[in-house]
């Protein structure tokens, strides 16, 4: 089970090279973060698309369990990219106060852009409700989860070393993890206008299913991730042994939750103590995935590794691209309508219609400056 009612996101694309990182592994992540992309996408198309019908069938719930990847993945990413960015600072000399500031900064810009995209599909589908355009979904926990630990991760005067802010990284997700249940059942307590605010912070009915409680979990799993793990210093070997070890936790919390269940019979959902097991099996599934395409070390030049890597960069853009294909009036004649291999016809008009806007952005971005950005 996901914590999530739909697990897609898009990542904040924070992209340098830093010290003691190579280009290949920097492109690795890029390439991990493509994956998330596509299995976004289609998560996405075979909820949006297929009927009712069909979901009962083998293919489709196979589409489901790639489906709980995508939003663990892309807040591990998340934190891991503000890993290297504060190495990055540090390699360069530049000052802690002011990495620490552009950090916080940026993590305010990715609340605001959550609230845009909100108006932009409200717009289009056009939405006459409040709540439609004060929704919260994960963008606003990843800015959330960077601003939150923007105090921690940099000091003024000195950055973190590599296990001190691998520390933070495992406070953050020890503190999601120990309040989501109490926190969970106060946001469902929650009525009226404070819900929009409330919602930011803990799930509320009707605003949101993506708060930062318990999101910002993953997002410190990621620091912790990419302050001790992802180095030059570290073989492909070394990474295929990591991604064992959280296999096998993540094998480990399936078996916990469901022992859990058994003994506490109840809805699983944020309330239920198996969601800590939960919660531990989808960051340990996330940093899985991340370590094999590293083991993998996928080279830039080959096709499909280019591709992916490109819409790794332009994340953000092809979450907000894709979306009102998939929900809302413009997919509405087919919607809940097809059966799989329509909807995987569809699947991959979408991915095709994604995949031409963010090239046509990385020409723009090429065309305006030698350095490409996320």
């Amino acid at each position: 089970m996901s914590v999530t009612a739909r697990p897609g996101v898009a990542l904040v694309g924070v992209r340098c090279y830093p010290s003691g990182v190579s280009r290949s592994r920097s492109i690795a992540i890029d390439v991990a973060r493509g994956i998330a992309v596509v299995l976004m996408i289609q998560t996405h198309a075979y909820d949006g698309f297929v009927a009712q019908a069909e979901r009962a069938s083998l293919a489709f719930r196979g589409t489901r369990f790639l489906a709980v990847f995508p939003l663990p993945t892309f807040l591990v990413l998340a934190g891991v990219g503000i890993a290297m960015r504060l190495r990055a600072g540090e390699s360069r000399r530049e000052a802690p106060g002011r990495v620490r500031a552009e950090v916080a900064r940026r993590g305010l810009e990715i609340v605001a852009v959550g609230y845009l995209l909100n108006v932009g599909l409200g717009l289009i589908d056009g939405a006459d409700r409040i709540a439609t355009y004060l929704r919260v979904d994960v963008l606003h926990a990843i800015g959330l989860s960077i601003l939150c630990t923007a105090p921690f991760i940099a000091r003024r005067d000195r950055y973190l070393g590599r296990i001190e802010l691998a520390a933070v990284g495992a406070i953050v997700f020890a503190l999601m993890a120990g309040g989501t249940i109490p926190l969970t059942y106060l946001g469902r307590a929650t009525h009226g206008p404070i819900g929009y605010v409330a919602g930011l912070f803990v799930e509320v009915p009707g605003v949101t299913r993506m708060p930062l409680v318990p999101l910002a979990g993953f997002f410190g799993v990621g620091l912790t991730l990419g302050a001790i793990a992802i180095d030059e210093a570290r073989a492909r070997s070394r990474y295929a042994l990591l991604a064992v070890v959280a296999i096998v936790v993540a094998g480990a919390a399936v078996v916990a939750t469901e022992t859990t269940l058994a003994l506490l019979p109840g809805t699983f959902d944020r309330t239920h103590p198996a969601i800590v097991w939960n919660l531990i099996e989808l960051a340990a599934r996330a940093v899985a995935l991340v370590l094999i395409v590293l083991a993998l070390d996928p080279p830039a030049k080959v096709a499909p590794s280019r591709a992916l890597a490109l819409v790794g960069r332009h994340s953000m853009l092809a979450y907000a691209f894709h979306l009102p294909f998939v929900y809302g009036r413009i997919p509405r004649p087919i919607a809940r309508g097809l059966d799989m291999p329509g909807a995987t016809l569809a699947l991959a008009v979408v991915l095709s219609l994604t995949f031409a806007a963010v090239v046509a952005q990385e020409r723009r971005t090429r065309s305006s400056s030698p350095e490409t950005s996320a």
